[in-house]
């Protein structure tokens, strides 16, 4: 992926760079500038953006950490990661936040803890944080490659959820891991905005995995057969014990457990 990468970023560069000659021509300043900002910069910093998209507290930063080779950030039982971190490669630990009011203040590498959440803003307080920017000396960042840590897609708050889905097209290759999506939310809507949020990832070439027990998300496969597989874990009952073997089989799964668990516990089930 990286290597296709670097060879579809040239021939871009040059069609681009086309187009900036022929805004010149027409005089127009504004599209000259919006193509040299917002895309030829960004190529032409030659840095493959890999966004690690999920929920909140299920593991996007553990799972960012076991990419670095080290517990680089905070991580706990409950959702830790407020603002976007974008990680690239640097010699030594090094960090930069960015305020929505544009100002940018150097941080020591002990104070990123600071922009968890439930941490006190600092005092006087600068507003909003737009981007925390950080350099660590990891080998997969070595070759290019910048990790970038959002906010949960369940965010309630709408501008940082806005955030969060406006990296998603701007990025080189997006890695979600979601479970149980929205859940908390009547089964309709739930249902709706699954589905929803699992088409806005596919259409921006998104590849990842989710877990649910929504088996009416399953008519994706038949929607994109070639984007979507189905797989499923299956538990095995030994000596009244429930063990999982950790395996993925093909297909949906066939039977469920919650009943059986409810009846391990001594609980009684009225089946109708």
């Amino acid at each position: 992926m990286l290597d296709a990468f670097l060879e579809k970023r040239n021939v871009v560069l040059e069609v681009l760079n086309r187009l900036l000659t022929m805004a010149d021509e027409l005089g127009s300043s504004s599209s000259r500038d919006r193509i040299h900002k917002h895309i030829i910069e960004k190529l032409e910093k030659n840095i493959f953006h890999l966004v690690i998209v999920g929920e909140f507290n299920h593991g996007k930063t553990t799972f960012v950490n076991a990419l670095l080779g080290k517990q680089v950030f905070a991580v706990g039982v409950t959702p830790t990661t407020a603002v976007i971190h974008e990680i690239g490669y640097g010699k030594e630990p090094w960090a930069q936040v960015t305020y929505e009011s544009g100002m940018r203040q150097e941080l020591r590498f002990d104070e990123v803890k600071y922009f968890a959440i439930g941490h006190p803003a600092p005092v006087p307080d600068p507003g909003p944080v737009r981007l925390l920017e950080i350099r660590y000396p990891a080998e997969i960042l070595r070759n290019h490659v910048a990790l970038v840590d959002t906010r949960g897609v369940n965010d309630l708050s709408l501008a940082r959820a806005e955030i969060t889905y406006d990296y998603i097209p701007r990025s080189d290759a997006v890695l979600f891991l979601l479970d149980e999506i929205l859940h908390g939310t009547n089964s309709r809507e739930r249902h709706v905005g699954a589905r929803s949020i699992l088409r806005m990832l596919i259409d921006n070439g998104a590849m990842g995995a989710v877990s649910t027990h929504d088996l009416a998300l399953a008519s994706l496969a038949d929607e994109l057969p070639d984007r979507v597989r189905l797989v499923h874990l299956q538990e095995q009952v030994v000596d009244d014990k429930m063990i999982f073997d950790y395996l993925l089989r093909d297909g949906v799964v066939k039977s469920g457990n919650a009943l059986r668990w409810m009846r391990f516990v001594g609980l009684r089930v009225d089946e109708p």
